[in-house]
């Protein structure tokens, strides 16, 4: 113990002997400030002398395209910019109808009343293609066969449902009686259709855009200049769409489209 506390009472003299001078490095390193970009220009300068000339060519385009940009910028920051929305509306008359009906088979089992259910199918498919209709068009869209739970006799029925197009409405219920009388046992509704309607909306966008000039020139004058132009996603259209009930196939209206743009000017 005596020899320990000698040791601490050398230690503790060394330090009242030793002058308090403050740490000072020799040769002191100038600091540079640096940039955010500087990091990373080093670092492309890097991978271009290990990936050699293409990825060199990468780094010019991209410093081309950013100095496109700023210089795009700078011409637009003293421009007077004005974003207008323009619409167009357009009631189209329609030239077609999809026409969904059902047939229908009853039997002593599931798979007699499915077979009777589609025999009456295709009598009303050869009955539709007679009057003109395109067989190609002729779609099944559901069918089921279970047991008979509304009669009390024993046995099962089919349903299938199908859906057909008629190009000539004048000739709707004139197609419509015909399968009435051969094989369908329901016509449950009628769609009608305009059968380029992606065409008259296409055409329909020029209006849109007329209409947002015609508003930015009440601002800005007619001296206008087009920079940017978008479609706003509200492809629109409503359907004429009924009951089938008996010499009452005919509509009462038409179909409406909608276009909309959003248009920057200066």
């Amino acid at each position: 113990m005596k020899k320990f506390l000698a040791i601490c009472a050398v230690f503790v003299l060394m330090l009242a002997i030793v002058p308090n001078v403050p740490f000072k490095p020799q040769n002191p390193v100038p600091a540079k400030q640096m940039f955010a970009f500087a990091e990373g220009r080093s670092i492309e300068n890097e991978l271009a002398s290990e990936g050699g000339e293409e990825v060199e060519n990468q780094i010019e385009l991209t410093e081309t395209s950013l100095s496109e940009n700023s210089n795009l910028i700078e011409y637009y920051a003293d421009q007077t910019k004005l974003c207008v929305v323009g619409e167009a509306t357009k009631t189209l008359t329609p030239d077609r109808a999809q026409v969904y009906a059902q047939a229908k088979g009853f039997g002593k089992d599931c798979t007699e009343a499915k077979d009777e259910a589609f025999k009456m199918f295709d009598k009303a498919v050869e009955a539709l293609v007679a009057h003109g209709c395109d067989k190609s068009k002729i779609t099944i869209e559901s069918f089921y066969s279970r047991p008979c739970r509304e009669c009390h006799s024993q046995g099962c029925h089919g349903n299938l449902s199908f859906s057909f197009f008629v190009e000539d409405l004048s000739k709707t219920d004139e197609i419509i009686s015909a399968i009435l009388e051969n094989g369908v046992d329901e016509v449950s509704s009628i769609c009608y259709e305009v059968s380029n309607i992606e065409e008259e909306y296409t055409l329909l966008l020029s209006d849109a855009l007329e209409n947002a000039k015609t508003k930015a020139s009440k601002l800005l004058g007619d001296d206008l200049q087009l920079i940017d132009i978008r479609e706003e996603s509200v492809y629109y259209s409503n359907c004429l769409y009924r009951e089938y009930v008996e010499n009452g196939s005919s509509y009462v209206g038409g179909i409406e489209v909608k276009t909309r743009v959003e248009a920057t000017f200066i």
